[in-house]
């Protein structure tokens, strides 16, 4: 799961650059942004977003982290399911999970090849100073 989020990063920028080109439309608005578990992609996408609305770290992980919450009952028949036909829970675990190391593991990657956050969201997902306004004026309050 480390080198999936780290991937999520580099591999698949130019997917959340289209997502920021999404949230920038007032026409796409309300807009809705998930994946197949809601945990993986949907919650790096919801930190880069967070991240250039200016919310600190530790939200944006608490943020992250309850996934842990909203999904635990799912992840516990899943598990369950999982057992049964032999696959140990200490497998299945840490993939129905997020995990804080897993979005960490994200961010090390940005900032080792960016240096920081903001120079990823200028740098790799096209967002100058203008962009980063026009995304605080229509989703912050």
């Amino acid at each position: 799961m480390i080198k999936a989020n780290r991937e999520l990063a580099t591999r698949y920028a130019p997917v959340y650059a289209d997502f920021f080109s999404l949230l920038l439309e007032e026409k796409n608005l309300p807009l809705l942004f998930h994946c197949t578990a809601g945990k993986d992609r949907t919650g790096f996408a919801a930190a880069l977003l967070l991240s250039a609305l200016g919310v600190c770290r530790d939200w944006i992980y608490a943020d992250y982290l309850a996934s842990n919450y909203f999904r635990r009952e799912e992840n516990i028949r899943i598990i369950r399911k999982a057992r049964l036909v032999g696959i140990p829970s200490h497998l299945i675990t840490p993939v129905m999970e997020v995990r804080a190391e897993y979005l960490e593991a994200a961010f090390e990657e940005i900032e080792k090849e960016y240096e920081n956050v903001e120079n990823y969201l200028h740098q790799v997902m096209g967002l100058n100073a203008e962009k980063i306004q026009r995304l605080r004026e229509l989703y912050l309050e």
